[in-house]
């Protein structure tokens, strides 16, 4: 007979998802969401149209994908495409129409004759790869704006799908690439919006500042649809879903844990999880503890540590000293000060401004309701204690 003891261990299985989008299916390990996510499905499953906006590893991907899952199962055409690796607009045109296809327009279903036939008028290459992809090209004649014209006329597909009578609805993830490829792609976006009221669109990107650009007042898509700006979970709900999945994988968080997880890192959901995995792997008996917690976190950033002096030494030296500022003492409302200019040792704000903006372009920091902050909570802590030149 094997022992109780040894049952519960072998039964023990890391229930937290860090590094990689939560599929559709696996909802259950995703943080609470649930007001994010009825705004999304009434949106998707109604012809609304949103824009999401959120920092990197707040969980935006896993939230559309299990948001498309839900309207999916309820008979919404529906389907994701992202345009973060896109080079140029032939790329977004050609990863649109593969979205399309793939999603609302379901060729796996309906075959490629039949979705060749419904996309004839673009002349696309449809190829069916050996491990059953589809593969999707598209040329263009000579003229003026020429990409730009077909990427209205893929868009435009998607009204063409509506005719069968179903609700058609498109996640285009990281749309701020296409921004940054065609400063006049937003203007496209919001004609269609007016032309296809019946079509869901969703736009939604990790660089908030580019969102900010194409969809703040007085932007092109300022007022295409509702706006969302995902925020972090809040720590009680992020602390009672730690809770509930280490139970899942057969351990328990010791009193207080929960939160010992959440503001080492700092809220941010990926980080969170990954130290709560951590911590999970690091424990070895029934529960977690605050030891557990602190020596994965020095895991962490010990494994993290090369990596991060290789962040530091591709910045300015304005750029390091503003990032070894912003990880000490919390988030700070305003840098553009006399302090900050003396610690950059810089001539005056402006120059803060522009260390500021060039990290953000490099997602190393961001700007939260509490003030800026470094993105990674971990990188924040290895600054906190590091000793190197400025």
């Amino acid at each position: 007979m094997i022992p109780p003891g040894i049952i519960l261990a072998m039964a023990r299985t890391n229930p937290y998802v860090y590094g990689s989008p939560i599929a559709a299916g696996a909802a259950e390990a995703f943080a609470d969401r649930e007001e994010e996510l009825a705004v999304l499905e009434g949106a998707l499953a109604s012809g609304g149209n949103v824009i999401l906006l959120a920092p990197r590893r707040y969980g935006k991907t896993s939230l559309l994908n299990i948001a498309v899952g839900r309207v999916v199962e309820r008979g919404v055409r529906a389907g994701r495409v992202t345009l973060a690796d896109c080079t140029d607009l032939q790329d977004v045109c050609e990863s649109l129409l593969h979205g399309i296809l793939e999603g609302p327009a379901r060729w796996r279903e309906r075959g490629v004759d039949a979705v060749r036939e419904l996309v004839g008028h673009l002349r696309p290459r449809l190829e069916v790869a050996p491990d059953g992809s589809l593969r999707v090209g598209l040329d263009v004649e000579s003229g003026r704006d020429p990409w730009r014209r077909l990427l209205y006329d893929v868009l435009r597909v998607l009204e063409a799908v509506r005719a069968t009578g179903d609700e058609v609805a498109l996640v285009i993830d990281e749309f701020q690439r296409a921004y940054e490829l065609d400063d006049a792609v937003p203007g496209v976006v919001k004609r269609l919006c007016d032309e296809m009221p019946g079509v869901s669109l969703v736009l939604s990107g990790s660089r908030r500042h580019l969102m900010e650009r194409l969809s703040g007042r007085g932007a092109p898509l300022a007022r295409v649809g509702t706006r969302i700006a995902l925020p972090k979970v809040p720590r009680d709900r992020m602390c009672d879903f730690l809770v509930r999945r280490c139970a899942t994988g057969g351990r328990m968080l010791a009193a207080g844990v929960a939160e010992h997880i959440h503001d080492l890192a700092a809220g941010v959901p990926n980080e969170v999880q990954q130290l709560a995995s951590h911590a999970f792997d690091q424990a070895s008996g029934n529960r977690v503890r605050t030891a557990d917690v602190d020596e994965a976190l020095s895991r962490i950033v010990r494994q993290g540590r090369f990596e991060y002096v290789a962040i530091l030494r591709a910045l300015a030296p304005s750029q390091r000293r503003l990032l070894r500022e912003l990880a000490r003492g919390g988030p700070k409302p305003s840098v553009q000060t006399g302090v900050m200019v003396r610690s950059l040792r810089v001539s005056n704000p402006s120059a803060v401004r522009r260390a500021l903006v060039a990290l953000e372009e490099d997602d190393l920091v961001e700007q939260t309701p509490e003030g800026w902050e470094v993105s990674n909570p971990f990188l924040a802590l290895w600054l906190r204690d590091y000793v190197g030149d400025d």
